[in-house]
C-alpha cells in the first residue's frame, strides 16, 4: 500500500501542510527479522513462515512494520506475498520505521505462506509484526460537514507512550466533495488530523505531546464527508494487554488422542494451581490432530467430570496454535482447583501449556450453602467475612438442658477451623477470604467443632469420650441430634460437642433446641425447635415454663406454635 500521512489541517484553508513522521516505534512489537540485507535493486529478502513463524499469526488490520538504513529519502520499499505478487508500494523513503496495514487478504496470505520484502537504494535492518488493538470502535457518520462523536474517556489512551503507533479507519462517503478530513481533538483543538480519499487505516507515530493529551484533555473524533469507525494501536501479541499476570503451570506435549491420555496437574501435581484465586482464568494451548477436536478442563475430586458446561469445548480443526480460556468464576469450582488441582482432556488435541491468568481484582473465596429452611452448620480452615452476604454466623457459646445457645460473631466475620451456624436467606454463596488480624474469634467456649475443607469420618459419641450432635431435620423440628454411630460428615459444615450429655426425654426425638442469644425473633413455620434463649416463654395462661412440648406459647411478645 502506499505511504499514510497525517497532516495537520488549517481550518478554513485551502491548502494542507504535510507533517512527515519519521520516528521510530518503541518497541512493542513482535520482531520478525532482524539483522542487515543490502536490497541495493530489488535484491529481495525472503521471509517464508515456515523460517519466520510469526508471520502465521498475522490478522485484518495488523501491520507490517519495516525499518531501513542507507536510503537517504530516495529508497523504495515494496511488500510480495511468497509467489512474488506485489501488495504493497512506498516510494522517497528515508531511513526509519515504515509501516503497511494489512488488508483481510493480505493478511491470509502472509500468514499462509510468508512475506518478500524487496525494492530499491536501502538497507534493510528489522521486519516487525504490529498486532491491532481497539482503543475505540463506534461510528462518525458525515455526509455534511465535521460531525462529532461524543466524548472519549481518557482511561482508552492510558496505556499509549510516546513512539506508540495510532490507527484510525476512515471511508470516504462522498466522492464529489474534495475536503474528506478527520481529526482527533482534545479541549476542540486538533491532536491528529489528515485528509483522504479512500477508505484505509490512517496511521501516526504518537509525539510525547500527543499522548499527553489523548490522556488528560476531553476527546472526540470529528470527521468531514468520512465514516470514521475505530481507532487503534498496535501491541506485542506474545503479551496481551489483558492479561495482568500470566504463570507458566505446566509445559510439554501431550496428545490426547481420543481421550485415551491427559495432562495431570491433580493433587501433588497441582503445583501454583493451589493460589489460584477467583476471577482468575486457566489457559491451555494446544494444537489439533485431526477433525472433531474436543478439549475439557476436569474435576479430579467429581469423577473427573468437566467442572461446569464453559469448561468444554468443539475445536475447529487448524494448523494454528490455539489457545482455550477458562473462568474461574464461582467459589465451589475456585476451592476444587485449590484443593485438587485440574485435569486437561480431550480428542484430537496435542496440549503443549498450561497457564494461570492472574486477573485485576481477583480475591480468594469459600462456598457456603443455606438450604430452603435458612439455617445451616458451616466451617472453613480460612477466616471469612460474612459482612455482604447478608447472614448471620453463629458459635456455641453455652449449653444446658436440651438446649445450645448460638451467639452472633462480632462483624459477622469467622475464624479458620472454628464450628458456626449460619442464618440467612437460601442460596449459595461466595464468601471472601479476610486476614487473619481482621477476623473475630470466639469469645470464650465454642461448643461447635469443624470439619473445614474435608468431610470427617465421625466415631461414635462413646469411643471419642465426649457427647456428639448433628445438625439435622426431623419433620419440622431442626436442631443437632445425638450421634449414635458412627458418621461421614460432609466438608464445611460443623457438630456439637460436649463433655456432657445434654440430651432430655424430649430432645431425644426432637433434638437440641437452638437457643439464639441476639434477641431476633424466630420463623416458627421454619424453626419450630428454634427459639429466642434471652427472652421468657409463657404459656396462653401466662404461666412461665422452663421448657416446651406441643402446643401453644408466647415470648417476646410474640406467639409460637410448637408441633
Amino acid at each position: 500500500m502506499s505511504k499514510t500521512i497525517f497532516f495537520n489541517r488549517i481550518k478554513k484553508a485551502v491548502l494542507v501542510n504535510l507533517l512527515l513522521l519519521a520516528v521510530v516505534f518503541s518497541a512493542r512489537a513482535e520482531v520478525v527479522f532482524s539483522g542487515e540485507h543490502a536490497v541495493g535493486s530489488w535484491n529481495a529478502k525472503q521471509l517464508p513462515v515456515g523460517d519466520y513463524p510469526v508471520l502465521a499469526k498475522a490478522s485484518a488490520g495488523d501491520v507490517i512494520a519495516v525499518t531501513i538504513s542507507d536510503a537517504g529519502g530516495s529508497g523504495r520499499v515494496t511488500l510480495q506475498d511468497v509467489s512474488w505478487s506485489g501488495f504493497a508500494d512506498e516510494y522517497d523513503c528515508a531511513d526509519g520505521c515504515h509501516y503497511f496495514v494489512l488488508t483481510e487478504a493480505q493478511a491470509q496470505t502472509v500468514a499462509g505462506g510468508g512475506l518478500i520484502v524487496t525494492g530499491e537504494n536501502y538497507t534493510l535492518t528489522q521486519v516487525e509484526l504490529l498486532y491491532k488493538k481497539a482503543l475505540w470502535e463506534g461510528s462518525v457518520d458525515d455526509n455534511t460537514g465535521w460531525t462529532q462523536s461524543d466524548a472519549l474517556s481518557n482511561d482508552l489512551f492510558a496505556g499509549l507512550s510516546a513512539g506508540d503507533v495510532l490507527g484510525i479507519d476512515v471511508t470516504a462517503i462522498n466522492d464529489g466533495e474534495s475536503w474528506h478530513q478527520v481529526a482527533i481533538r482534545g479541549d476542540y483543538e486538533n491532536i491528529l488530523s489528515a485528509g483522504v480519499s479512500e477508505a484505509k487505516t490512517l496511521l501516526s507515530v504518537l509525539t510525547a505531546e500527543q499522548v499527553k493529551a489523548l490522556q488528560t484533555k476531553t476527546v472526540d473524533v470529528t470527521a468531514q464527508y468520512l465514516k470514521v469507525s475505530g481507532i487503534y494501536t498496535y501491541v506485542d501479541n506474545q503479551a496481551p494487554a489483558t492479561d495482568e499476570d500470566a504463570e507458566v503451570v505446566w509445559t510439554g506435549s501431550q496428545d490426547t488422542g481420543d481421550w485415551s491420555a491427559h495432562v495431570n496437574l491433580s493433587y501433588d501435581n497441582r503445583g501454583s494451581l493451589s493460589q489460584t484465586f477467583k476471577t482468575d482464568v486457566l489457559r491451555i494451548t494446544f494444537t489439533t490432530t485431526d477433525d472433531g477436536a474436543q478439549i475439557q478442563l476436569s474435576n479430579p475430586a467429581n469423577g473427573w467430570a468437566k467442572f461446569s458446561e464453559e469448561a468444554f469445548a468443539e475445536v475447529e480443526n487448524s494448523a494454528e496454535t490455539q489457545t482455550f480460556e477458562y473462568t474461574v468464576a464461582n467459589a465451589s469450582v475456585l476451592e476444587d482447583i485449590q484443593l485438587t488441582g485440574i485435569i486437561v482432556q480431550g480428542k484430537n488435541i496435542n496440549v503443549t501449556k498450561v497457564e494461570l491468568v492472574k486477573k485485576e481484582g481477583r480475591y480468594d473465596a469459600v462456598p457456603a450453602t443455606i438450604g430452603e429452611d435458612g439455617i445451616a452448620t458451616f466451617s472453613s480452615s480460612k477466616h471469612l467475612s460474612f459482612a455482604e452476604a447478608d447472614i448471620t454466623p453463629y458459635y456455641a457459646s453455652e449449653i444446658g438442658d436440651g438446649s445450645v445457645t448460638l451467639t452472633p460473631v462480632d462483624n459477622k466475620t469467622t475464624w479458620g477451623h472454628q464450628g458456626y451456624v449460619l442464618r440467612g436467606a437460601q442460596g449459595s454463596y461466595d464468601i471472601p477470604v479476610i486476614e487473619e488480624s481482621d477476623a473475630t474469634y470466639p469469645s470464650g467456649t465454642n461448643y461447635l467443632k469443624a470439619t473445614s475443607d474435608y468431610a470427617a469420618d465421625l466415631p461414635r459419641s462413646e469411643e471419642a469420650g465426649k457427647y456428639l450432635y448433628i445438625f439435622a431435620k426431623n419433620g419440622s423440628d431442626i436442631g443437632f441430634y445425638h450421634l449414635d454411630g458412627t458418621y461421614k460428615l460432609a466438608a464445611h459444615r460443623a457438630y456439637l460437642c460436649t463433655d456432657s450429655d445434654i440430651r432430655t426425654a424430649e430432645s431425644a426425638s426432637r433434638g437440641i433446641t437452638l437457643c439464639f442469644g441476639d434477641g431476633g425473633t424466630t420463623s416458627v413455620r421454619l424453626y419450630t425447635n428454634a427459639l429466642n434463649c434471652s427472652a421468657s416463654i409463657y404459656t396462653l395462661s401466662g404461666q412461665r415454663v422452663k421448657s416446651t412440648t406441643k402446643g401453644i406459647y408466647i415470648s417476646d411478645g410474640k406467639k409460637f406454635i410448637i408441633k
